[in-house]
């Protein structure tokens, strides 16, 4: 189900931009950093410069001492043509001192009539991850480190942490595909790009993600964080073996009071 190139940049996109770095959280929870509950973001997916889907990231409180993580793409526009699809991920993490923990993520994929649903559990306390999936036997690796993530949990973990910003360098384990591997991250100078409603402070941040398939060099994934202490992601640039994926921030709402858009002509 993920043959397509489309398909692969909506996932990654979808997911942010796979590998964030682990951990983080601000101990003041009146001004935390990142993401917080209420908070939902609007993406526009480019191919090769074409509008190619939709992708939203929503987090919401799941219990006192957990939180919920949601992402979903679409295909839009002449993509249908391609293979529509519609992706669902949902991640529950623990909120510890030190950070979120990820505790099960539970995957649906659906393209036509075709469903493949995956759950990821990650028993910490037997220091194993396993994935269960319909019709196929169940997987296990082995947790060496606390500080891995899955995905989506990664990409709000990254920005929770205060420390981490223009110049700084971290190197965290990540769930990529069905290998943990150690990514790093390396943020750049501050510059300024446009996003809705306005101008943002942001800075780069190249991902390296060793011995990857689907990139022609390890740091052919890069996103723009805002400066503040929303660090919200503004825009993806991802160069893959069979071309160049975009992914735009277009609108938000960051369960603080704040909001902004562009106007429905810039969308696209």
């Amino acid at each position: 189900m993920l043959s397509l190139p489309l398909r692969t940049i909506l996932e990654l996109s979808l997911m942010l931009w796979i590998m964030g770095p682990g951990h983080g959280w601000c101990g003041d929870a009146s001004h935390p950093w990142g993401g917080i509950p209420g908070e939902r973001l609007e993406f526009s997916l480019k191919w090769m410069g074409i509008p190619a889907g939709r992708a939203t990231l929503v987090t919401n409180t799941h219990s006192q001492q957990q939180i919920l993580f949601e992402a979903e793409a679409t295909t839009v526009g002449i993509a249908k043509l391609f293979g529509p699809f519609k992706d669902r991920l949902q991640a529950i993490a623990a909120i510890r001192s030190t950070g979120y923990t990820s505790l099960d993520v539970f995957k649906d994929q659906r393209k036509g009539n075709d469903v493949r649903l995956t759950h990821d559990r990650f028993d910490w306390s037997n220091k194993t991850l396993q994935r269960s999936r319909e019709g196929e036997e169940t997987q296990e690796l082995t947790l060496t480190d606390p500080t891995t993530n899955d995905p989506l949990t990664g990409l709000f973990s990254v920005r929770s942490l205060p420390e981490f910003g223009p110049g700084q360098t971290v190197q965290r384990p990540m769930l990529v595909g069905w290998e943990i591997k150690v990514v790093t991250m390396r943020a750049g100078p501050v510059e300024r790009r446009q996003g809705p409603g306005g101008w943002f402070e942001v800075f780069p941040v190249l991902l390296e993600i060793p011995d990857s398939d689907l990139f022609i060099r390890p740091d052919d994934l890069v996103i723009w964080l805002t400066v503040d202490r929303r660090r919200m992601p503004l825009r993806v640039e991802s160069v893959l073996r069979l071309g160049r994926g975009t992914v735009d921030l277009i609108s938000y709402d960051d369960g603080r009071g704040g909001s902004g858009r562009y106007p429905e002509e810039k969308r696209q």
